[in-house]
């Protein structure tokens, strides 16, 4: 029997055949058996594992917001995800015994929410309590781990500020209290400054006013022994029984002499006061001058005590503002939004389970059988060929 030149159907292909889509239909549909009982098959098992078999797990997540500076150098992600930050939180939480470290880092997702100051901890664990105060307690945990390590880049930073702030204020403590002293001495010497002159003033108006006294009493005395020479010291009086003359004293000379002996004895104690106050005055004005010394002495000392504590206050504001600069710059973080406790686990997802399930048993499925229809039948009609005409 002849040959034609076309090859027969089931022999081989060559390069030039074209696929031909009725082909593929009529292999699925060939096999739409097993097409259908694997993908049904593959939805029943991932239905039973999601429905029956796993366990739900719950996602409870926790938000929180820099409210200051830049989290850039204290990334949350690298903080968190630590053996040391974890085991910080199991002993701040009472954990100790039910997790380790590497149970809780495989349980958090740390991620910063792009084009905002968020960050957000996710915790996944199949109690939803258990996962909400975890979640809680990590952002609780960090926030105190941020704030230690900001402190320490603070002193670090700082350049020993802190310990030259004390320094200044221990001073500025002591010039305080030196210049209250002072403050209580100037009022002292003031005081007694005050006294000293109203005493000077006083003694000398008091000198004065006896000098002119003296000058007073003297001219009355002259006026008076001038007066007494005048007058006679005694009068003609009536006669006696016989008829002689007789004399008797002159009042108007006796209240002379009493007055002269009055003013004499005013113008002694004048003269004794003039020289108690000439004797006083001097002590009292050495005293004033030595005051006065010590007045001026003082105030200088004050001022120059004033100047250092200014200049001790500038050390201080300068430094505080300083450190109170750089500590502004340090990253706060706050707890924007506290995990809730969740009422829907978030795994398995168990339609999707399926639904996926479904999707890569109909896959696996076609391709066999299109891979069997391709490749192992030929391969099975050659081989029988080739053993009849062996035969």
């Amino acid at each position: 029997m002849e040959q034609s030149g076309l090859p027969e159907h089931g022999s081989y292909q060559t390069p030039y055949d074209e696929v031909d889509l009725r082909e593929y239909a009529l292999t699925l549909w060939k096999w739409r058996g097993v097409v259908a009982a694997v993908t049904l098959g593959a939805m029943i098992v991932s239905g039973l594992l999601s429905f029956f078999v796993l366990r739900p797990v719950y996602e409870a997540s926790v938000y929180l917001r820099t409210v200051q500076g830049d989290l850039k150098d204290f990334s949350p992600a690298q903080i968190i995800n630590t053996q040391y930050f974890m085991a910080g939180v199991i002993n701040s939480m009472g954990l100790i015994g039910e997790y380790t470290p590497r149970d809780l880092m495989s349980m958090v997702t740390v991620r910063e929410l792009p084009n905002t100051r968020m960050t957000q901890i996710t915790v996944e664990h199949r109690d939803p309590s258990v996962a909400s105060r975890l979640a809680n307690g990590i952002a609780a945990q960090f926030e105190e781990e941020l704030d230690r390590a900001s402190q320490e880049a603070v002193k670090k930073a700082s350049g020993g500020a802190e310990q030259a702030i004390a320094k200044a204020e221990e001073e500025l403590k002591q010039a305080y209290e030196r210049r209250g002293l002072l403050e209580a001495r100037l009022a002292v010497i003031e005081v007694e400054v005050t006294r000293l002159k109203n005493m000077v003033a006083s003694f000398k108006s008091s000198l004065s006013d006896a000098e002119l006294r003296r000058v007073e009493l003297v001219k009355g005395l002259e006026e008076l022994e001038a007066a007494l020479a005048q007058t006679p010291k005694m009068l003609p009086g009536p006669p006696d029984w016989q008829g002689r003359p007789t004399e008797v004293p002159n009042e108007t000379y006796q209240r002379l002499e009493e007055q002269i002996a009055f003013n004499r004895a005013g113008l002694a104690q004048v003269v004794v006061r003039i020289d108690e106050l000439k004797k006083a005055i001097p002590g009292v004005e050495k005293e004033l001058a030595r005051q006065t010394d010590e007045l001026s002495r003082v105030t200088i000392e004050k001022d120059e005590l004033d100047q250092r504590v200014r200049a001790l206050e500038d050390v201080v504001r300068n430094l505080s503002q300083k450190t109170a600069q750089y500590q502004a710059s340090m990253p706060v973080v706050s707890i924007a939004s506290p995990a809730m406790v969740p009422d829907r686990p978030v795994k398995p997802r168990k339609l999707l389970n399926v639904a996926v399930a479904g999707v890569l048993g109909l896959f696996i499925s076609v391709f066999w059988a299109l891979a069997f229809e391709s490749w192992v039948r030929p391969m099975k009609g050659d081989t029988r060929e080739s053993q009849r005409f062996g035969a």
